[in-house]
């Protein structure tokens, strides 16, 4: 894990929103280099069991809304490893999810396994309400596993409005407190249209800084 300097009370604030079941979007903001990703990957890892997903949105092209669904795709892939058998699991989203499995492979609901044997490639073209739909039966059978769960969205400054609106959606959605979505974004883009709590990375401390260099440079 990248060591973190100077960082301490942002870490332990990322840390209780995702422990905060009334925390359900939490924007990190902050100049590019500033330690966002860091920070969100290192919070995340000092929850015991965290189901966590992680994408970010490309520089060239809007990538739709397929960092979403590859996000929601990993925290799938953690919650079957939590399984005695995940094949099981696997075949229980299949079920619940029908047709919604097509939709969501086809606009960019892949992991890094074929975890639910999804045969359709990624299209990028589909209807975004039934993408909504059968996203929020992800986020659904997720929280049922009694785990907090996290996706985390990067370079959220390019998500696209079909993203925006999407991740609205799976933020509103009642009865699933344990989900947390994160988005990092440059503090120099306009901020996105998303109701979020947020926190804002301002410049290192002198003393911080100069540890930084240290450890960049070799020297004490």
């Amino acid at each position: 894990m990248q060591r973190l300097i100077g960082r301490d009370a942002e870490l332990a604030e990322i840390r209780a929103a995702l422990l905060d079941p009334e925390t359900r979007v939490l924007r990190v903001r902050g100049p590019s280099g500033s330690g966002k990703t860091a920070l969100v990957r290192a919070a995340a890892g000092t929850v015991p069991d965290l189901i966590f997903g992680e994408r970010r949105f490309p520089e060239q092209g809007s990538g739709g809304v397929a960092p979403i669904l590859g996000g929601l795709a990993l925290m799938v892939e953690r919650a079957l490893d939590l399984l005695y058998d995940p094949r099981a699991g696997a075949q229980s989203l299949r079920q619940v999810l029908g047709g919604g499995l097509d939709t969501l492979t086809r606009a960019g609901f892949a992991g890094e396994r074929d975890f639910v044997g999804a045969g359709s490639p990624p299209t990028g073209v589909a209807n975004g309400a039934a993408i909504t739909e059968a996203a929020l039966i992800v986020v659904r059978w997720l929280t049922g596993f009694g785990h907090a769960a996290a996706l985390f969205v990067d370079d959220w400054q390019r998500a696209p409005r079909q993203a925006q609106t999407l991740l609205q959606a799976l933020a509103r959605e009642a009865g699933c407190a344990a989900f947390t979505v994160l988005v990092a974004e440059r503090d120099e883009a306009p901020s996105s249209r998303v109701d979020a709590r947020e926190i804002e990375l301002g410049p290192l401390e002198r003393p911080h800084r100069a540890q930084l260099l240290g450890d960049v440079t070799g020297d004490p």
